[in-house]
């Protein structure tokens, strides 16, 4: 089951391509405070929040929050969901991801009820590499780039 939930998040998140590069009017947009808009894509916005960004060294991790416009419904379960939220850690040297946990949510922007949790202790078991012109790759480059304000 973990298997399946890793996969489907990694075609949502990693294999959708028409990514950032498709509304740049509307890039690093805020829904709030902490939350930065960093790509759009095809009927889903991505946000990193800002005060969640851990650097050390070439690796960065960071919380990530995926909202669609339309229900979505995770492979396996059935289970509808409107929003996702993810931690995540970039590689910026190797170009990878390793996810530590991911929870879906009935509302957009992580509102609503939690549909399904679920936490990766091996998060080097799910490895993703960086697909080029996806939204995973807009979201590995704000983090690996972001430079914290003093």
């Amino acid at each position: 089951m973990k298997k399946i939930l890793v996969i489907s998040f990694a075609f949502l998140f990693f294999v959708i391509t028409k990514s950032h590069a498709q509304d740049q009017s509307t890039q690093h947009q805020l829904i709030s405070s902490e939350w930065r808009q960093v790509a759009n894509s095809d009927g889903m916005k991505v946000f990193v929040n800002t005060k969640s960004i851990k650097r050390i060294k070439n690796e960065v991790t960071i919380w990530t929050l995926n909202s669609f416009s339309e229900y979505q419904q995770l492979v396996g379960s059935g289970n509808k969901f409107r929003s996702m939220k993810v931690k995540q850690l970039f590689n910026c040297d190797s170009e990878t991801s390793y996810i530590y946990t991911i929870s879906w949510y009935e509302g957009q922007h992580g509102d609503g009820k939690v549909v399904l949790s679920d936490s990766y202790p091996n998060p080097q078991s799910n490895l993703s590499h960086i697909v080029p012109g996806s939204v995973g790759e807009a979201t590995y480059s704000f983090a690996c780039s972001y430079k914290r304000k003093k």
